[in-house]
């Protein structure tokens, strides 16, 4: 079994035995998920953000289109690429796996319904920036229509609207939001930094698989970054009272 499920289990197990704990104190329980969806979503889908979207489009096409992203897809292949990068790129990928969208789901429904947790905050903030970033995701990829390295298709990762579905990261946005959330909720600057120096790795292994070229891997960085910020659930919107957020 990958290490990344185990791990995923193992988190949410520690989630339902506290939260079962916690139940005598009668916690109050946060607003319902698809509540908390929409207020993340009327952050993250600003005219702001979608500003920053069009420039981070406009960054990707900088490096695509200059050869940067083959310069250094090639460079990263004959200089880094090893046998030790490739056991640690297979360790760090699995973090990025479908099982990590549907683990959040499950922190999110388990936070809900077992309030109280610290491992449930954390969850349901996973849960709530995963689920108003993949929109996002999904439109980047197929309308830009960027290929793999390792697809060796004619035109790379230069811009084919609607040809492939690969211009952004899909494992790079998927594993970096469990680690940036973290960082978010830990006071310890130790533990801070640490959780976003981790954010990165799975987007380096695509790198070091050839599965993703450097501009798709920050596009789906910073889209996963922009939906963490969102979901950051301030005290008086964690109560199920509160009123929606207005842009």
């Amino acid at each position: 079994m990958p290490f990344a499920l185990i791990l995923a289990i193992v988190l949410l197990l520690v989630l339902v035995v506290d939260g079962l704990r916690r139940r005598k104190d009668r916690p109050e329980r946060p607003a319902n998920p698809l509540r908390q969806i929409g207020q993340t979503g009327r952050r993250l889908y600003t005219r702001r953000n979608f500003l920053k979207l069009a420039g981070a489009t406009a960054g990707g096409a900088a490096l695509t289109y200059s050869g940067i992203d083959e310069l250094f897809d090639e460079w990263h292949r004959t200089q880094v690429r090893g046998d030790a990068s490739d056991a640690v790129a297979h360790l760090v990928k699995e973090f990025g796996e479908n099982y990590v969208a549907f683990s959040a789901l499950a922190y999110g429904l388990a936070n809900w319904a077992l309030p109280g947790t610290a491992v449930g905050r954390w969850g349901q903030q996973c849960f709530t920036a995963t689920a108003c970033g993949l929109p996002v995701l999904w439109t980047w990829q197929r309308v830009l229509g960027g290929s793999r390295p390792s697809d060796e298709k004619e035109w790379g990762p230069r811009y084919r609207p609607f040809t492939d579905e690969n211009t952004v990261s899909g494992h790079t946005f998927l594993a970096a939001i469990p680690f940036l959330v973290a960082a978010n909720e830990l006071g310890h600057p130790v533990g801070k930094w640490g959780m976003r120096a981790l954010s990165p790795m799975t987007g380096w292994s695509r790198i070091n698989d050839e599965r993703h070229y450097l501009s798709q891997v920050l596009l789906g960085y910073g889209l996963a970054w922009e939906s963490v910020q969102a979901a950051r659930v301030s005290p008086a919107e964690a109560s199920p009272e509160a009123a929606d957020p207005s842009e």
